[in-house]
């Protein structure tokens, strides 16, 4: 992985919409697992989502960068969710996959 956030964030975010056009019956489940009630499989999947993505930025270096890297890796957790829930409601409304990650 890039030492850099910025470039972290690029290539996490490719892969993530390689994942989404390749599994979306799997994106799917994750992203209706995220929507039920708190105490429930939501607050595990939260969870498992949340260590994972600091396992892979928590380690990123933060030179340079004019915000703080906490703030910014909030910024980039729900820019990957809004990312996946675009991409899942584009697909239900019968969106090609070209038009959708283009």
């Amino acid at each position: 992985m890039p030492e850099d956030l910025i470039d972290r964030f690029a290539v996490v975010s490719r892969a993530a919409i390689d994942f989404y056009v390749e599994h979306r019956e799997m994106i799917d489940i994750i992203a209706r697992t995220s929507h039920t009630d708190e105490g429930s499989p939501a607050e595990s999947a939260r969870t498992i989502f949340d260590e994972h993505f600091a396992g892979i930025f928590d380690s990123a270096g933060d030179l340079g960068l004019a915000f703080p890297k906490d703030r910014l890796v909030e910024l980039m957790k729900w820019t990957l969710v809004k990312t996946r829930n675009d991409f899942l409601r584009e697909m239900s409304l019968g969106a090609a996959i070209p038009t959708v990650v283009s």
